[in-house]
């Protein structure tokens, strides 16, 4: 049974006015909260929650889509027998899964097979590329496409 927000309303402003009076009882009645003001609280707790999730959603949608492409990209690039094999692994684990929740493992794993298999496909995509350099001078890997600095990228102190 689903409660009204007036009755949500009524009853956290009981519960904050109960726990209000246990912990500071001489200053319970400066503390107190109203119906009204619980309810208008909750109808921004309850808008807040709603435009978490429809984010949420439109997240988990676009990792979707990118998974899509990045499936058909693996198709074009790979060789077919490893793909079929790969999609068929992919089925068998998240196949099952509703699509809505499938999004980011299906971009995640067709991301790693075409970083393994078509790396040079991987490095020009990467989606963090702009910080490139930033990894080399430090020489470290790229985290996302595992581009390694070659020796012409490293600083001189570094060689």
């Amino acid at each position: 049974m689903k409660l009204t927000l007036e009755q949500r309303a009524r009853r956290a402003a009981t519960r904050r006015n109960n726990k209000i009076r246990k912990r500071y009882p001489l200053f319970a009645e400066h503390f107190a909260t109203t119906p009204e003001r619980e309810a208008e609280r909750l109808r921004r707790q309850d808008e807040a929650i709603d435009r978490y999730f429809t984010r949420l959603r439109a997240g988990r949608q676009a990792a979707y889509e990118r998974g899509l492409w990045l499936r058909e990209t693996a198709r074009e690039l790979l060789p077919a027998d490893v793909w079929q094999e790969r999609d068929a692994v992919y089925q068998s684990i998240y196949g099952h899964r509703p699509h809505d929740l499938q999004g980011h493992e299906l971009s995640d794993w067709w991301w790693c097979l075409l970083r393994d298999y078509a790396s040079d496909w991987a490095h020009a995509h990467c989606p963090i590329r702009h910080q490139h350099a930033a990894y080399h001078a430090a020489g470290l890997r790229c985290p996302v496409c595992h581009l390694t600095p070659r020796a012409a990228d490293l600083p001189p102190a570094s060689r």
